[in-house]
């Protein structure tokens, strides 16, 4: 899922295919993008006349990308309707509008704790925001005013966001870790050694802990937070 913070414009781009084949807008057509909102409502209009090439770019407004009330996210539907060969077709992209949040992990604090490289698990594919959200309807208040805390309790909110990131993606893990080839053939060395299903309930264990950290006071003093690896994310050890 893509996301786009409040109050701020975006641009979305639209790649011509029918089936897996790009394609070029019949000539003195229309492209029309509409951007709606959950309940269906369009909130955005944008023609094209004359559409050129097989990629088609729009710029969303910051005033569409604006959450409503005290909502903290909401989705928009975009939707690229568009001609070939007189043939009338219809692309649609969802993305979400969140409240701007301070994240102090990224991508690569989950790709250390799964101890995957970047080719294994692109930026893309962590998605913080969707993990935050699972996390705050899980535990509310909680987790949201610890999250905005400085010290302790807000590193320890962000590391739970790390590994609910981490939960979200270790189903899929088998299908990503990379081939490793010899001078003979391609091997799933680590894959035979990879249990998702272990990993996922040692992980779900240590985030548990880590809420459960943010419902106490907690002195810290002087002492340094520091990030250490968890179980190895292939053995299970």
């Amino acid at each position: 899922m893509d996301w786009v913070t409040t109050a701020t414009a975006s641009t979305l781009t639209f790649e011509l295919k029918v089936g897996q084949d790009y394609v070029v807008a019949d000539p003195s057509s229309l492209a029309v993008l509409k951007v709606r909102k959950r309940d269906g409502s369009v909130v955005h209009t944008e023609t094209i006349a004359n559409p050129t090439g097989s990629t088609l770019n729009f710029t969303v407004p910051d005033t569409v990308n604006t959450l409503s009330g005290s909502n903290t996210n909401e989705l928009r539907s975009a939707s690229l309707e568009f001609v070939v060969n007189s043939k009338p077709y219809l692309l649609v992209h969802h993305y979400k509008v969140s409240q701007y949040l301070p994240f102090t992990v990224t991508a690569q604090s989950v790709r250390t704790l799964l101890g995957l490289s970047y080719e294994e698990l692109e930026d893309y594919e962590v998605d913080l925001l969707a993990a935050y959200y699972a996390l705050e309807n899980k535990s509310g208040t909680t987790f949201t005013t610890a999250f905005t805390t400085e010290g302790f309790k807000g590193d320890q909110a962000n590391l739970a966001v790390c590994y609910q990131a981490a939960i979200d993606i270790a189903i899929s893990l088998p299908q990503r870790i990379a081939q490793k080839n010899d001078e003979e053939k391609a091997s799933f060395q680590r894959l035979s050694k990879l249990d998702p299903y272990k990993l996922i309930a040692s992980l779900d264990t240590k985030l548990a802990k880590i809420l459960d950290s943010l419902q106490t006071e907690v002195v810290v003093g002087s002492a340094a937070f520091v990030l250490t690896q968890p179980t190895d994310a292939f053995t299970g050890v």
